[in-house]
């Protein structure tokens, strides 16, 4: 998959969102289960941010082969971002 689709699959679940590169979309998505923009007493696990990422994708009108390229481009980079794997 090209970054273009990447960001074209990844972009259709979100209103109002736009990146203009795979770098800045991933850094959204890092920051996003980083739960930096919420307050700390409401923060949740970089886990639990995971898990709904998977969750919002997994429950998209997306067809499952988008679904299943995004959870796996997801998987990686949380792999990726917290494991250096």
């Amino acid at each position: 998959m090209n970054q273009d689709e990447m960001l074209t699959l990844y972009g259709s679940l979100w209103q109002n969102r736009e990146w203009r590169s795979l770098e800045e979309m991933i850094d959204s998505i890092q920051q996003e289960w980083l739960d930096q923009n919420t307050h700390p007493r409401l923060r949740k696990t970089p886990d639990e941010k995971f898990i709904i990422s998977i969750e919002r994708v997994t429950g998209s009108t997306l067809p499952k082969d988008d679904q299943r390229k995004l959870v796996l481009f997801l998987s990686a980079l949380y792999r990726q971002t917290f494991f250096n794997n």
